[in-house]
């Protein structure tokens, strides 16, 4: 199915406080995640304790997600019982978990992340589609045992024969700030894009980096 592009969807996450969650609220982010169950390096996780209360706060017609490391079925499934609708599985998930998830999860949405790694070619991400709702293309960091939250961009040009290949949406996500988004829909053409550290000061999400982030997300006008 061919998706519209009209406006680029926006996903804000690694929200760790209240401020961060109307910051990003108020700056008019379609989508709102926390992220937990860390197996690599992350300064920006929290339990599921606060992230249940982060999650709480987001109001009607704004998404809820939580981004993950966890592998195993049980571990995902303990995601479920948090008020969001999206789970976003960032860890070296084998496909053969996704159907127990969505048997015993039917109502949350799953997407699965793909990691770039300049000079390696495009990530395998054909076995996904018929599993998950959407992918994230992020950035990796081996060196510093990150596998998201790098802040670093990746070869665009990757991710834009990801998109032109995949029947389902796909999520532009690494090193994205308000300063390179606009380029960066330009050439990758995505369903959305996600970003962190780019629409912070000091830690903290900011309403006008937020702003600013979405308004160049949709700046382009060539689609």
């Amino acid at each position: 199915m061919t998706l519209p592009t009209l406006r680029i969807r926006t996903s804000i996450c690694a929200n760790q406080t209240d401020r961060d969650v109307n910051a990003c609220v108020e700056g008019g982010a379609d989508a709102i995640g926390v992220l937990v169950q860390v197996s690599h390096r992350a300064e920006d996780a929290v339990d599921l304790d606060k992230a249940g209360e982060l999650l709480a706060r987001v109001p009607p017609y704004v998404g809820r997600y939580a981004v993950t490391h966890a592998t195993g079925v049980a571990e995902i499934l303990a995601l479920a019982k948090l008020p969001l609708d999206t789970i976003q599985l960032h860890g070296d998930v084998e496909p053969a978990a996704i159907p127990a998830v969505r048997d015993r999860a039917p109502h949350i949405r799953l997407l699965k992340a793909v990691h770039v790694v300049d000079d390696c070619g495009a990530p395998a991400s054909e076995p996904w589609y018929p599993l998950v709702d959407g992918l994230v293309v992020d950035s990796v960091n081996h060196s510093e045992n990150r596998i998201g939250g790098t802040g670093r961009t990746h070869d665009w040009s990757i991710s834009a024969a990801i998109v032109k290949d995949s029947p389902i949406p796909v999520i532009l996500a690494g090193g994205l700030r308000p300063e390179n988004v606009e380029e960066a829909v330009r050439m990758v053409r995505p369903w959305g894009v996600n970003v962190n550290s780019g629409v912070e000061r000091n830690g903290a999400k900011v309403c006008s980096l937020v702003e600013s982030f979405i308004r160049r997300a949709n700046a382009t006008d060539d689609r």
